[in-house]
């Protein structure tokens, strides 16, 4: 049996004060990964700007890793 690797995802705006650790995260990650980042959000928007929310992304990144 072969080792699994993690899969990573983050989710952060590019006006979020806490970018940088969502950055480091990405990199820092070993598996398959994805970093959202979406244009004009801040990190507060995310939770309930729901126009902000990259509910496809998410959706389509746990499709596809789930069911691994």
């Amino acid at each position: 049996m072969r080792p699994r690797r993690s899969r990573s995802r983050t989710a952060t705006g590019d006006k979020a004060h806490s970018k940088y650790f969502s950055d480091a995260v990405y990199e820092a990650a070993d598996g398959p990964k994805e970093e959202i980042v979406v244009p004009g959000a801040t990190h507060m928007d995310l939770y309930d700007q729901m126009d902000k929310i990259p509910f496809d992304r998410l959706v389509a990144f746990f499709n596809k890793y789930l069911g691994e």
